[in-house]
């Protein structure tokens, strides 16, 4: 009996054999395929990561650059506004020795004849010449320091727009780097996927068989 019950039992194991070794290679053939597509991904999902972290970083350099060109503008301006006020300081000190020269000249006048005798004159004409020539000096140097000023203010306005710019590319970059890193952990948690999802597909068939 045990004779005539094993010939239909190995013919039986056979044929599951053959099905069993059609479907794995027809599954291995899909999963192949899977993993290789998602393999392609990943692959341009890193190289795009790459060109997009230099193109960050070249734009964290040029903003690094523009933040120290707007430092030294605003060194810059503050020596202009700083030599300004002393312009303006030494110009005002002129006018208030002019007005009081003038006003002591004159007070020395309504005085009597006795305080302008020729040489009071003389004396008097010089220092209203040295005041006039100072306070020109003066202005002159106020008004130029201004001219220096304003070139600085435009120095430091141009190099505020820069950084603007620079600011906002930088961050740019920085979020699309922040995107291409996203995508490469995305196409890697694809790939993981498809092998889990094959490895339970065959681990399932391996019970039923």
């Amino acid at each position: 009996m045990m004779k005539q019950l094993r010939i239909p039992l190995v013919l039986s194991l056979a044929c599951t054999a053959v099905t069993r070794a059609a479907l794995t290679a027809d599954q291995e053939a899909s999963k192949a395929r899977q993993i290789s597509g998602a393999q392609i991904r990943y692959d341009q999902a890193v190289a795009q990561e790459d060109v997009d972290r230099d193109i960050r970083n070249a734009a964290s350099s040029t903003k690094t650059g523009v933040d120290n060109m707007v430092a030294m503008a605003q060194v810059g301006l503050d020596k202009a506004q700083q030599q300004l006020d002393e312009a303006i300081a030494k110009h005002d000190g002129i006018l208030a020795y002019d007005e009081r020269i003038h006003t002591r000249w004159a007070a020395a006048e309504a005085r009597g004849t006795d305080c302008c005798t020729e040489e009071q004159i003389a004396r008097r004409d010089r220092q209203f010449r040295n005041a006039i020539k100072m306070e020109e000096s003066t202005r002159n140097h106020e008004s130029w320091s201004r001219g220096l000023r304003g070139n600085a203010e435009n120095q430091y306005a141009e190099t505020n727009a820069m950084k603007s710019v620079a600011d906002t590319q930088a961050e740019k970059t920085q979020a699309q780097l922040v995107a291409s890193k996203n995508g490469v952990a995305s196409a890697a948690s694809s790939i993981a996927t498809i092998e889990q999802r094959w490895a339970d597909t065959e681990a399932a068939q391996a019970e039923v068989v």
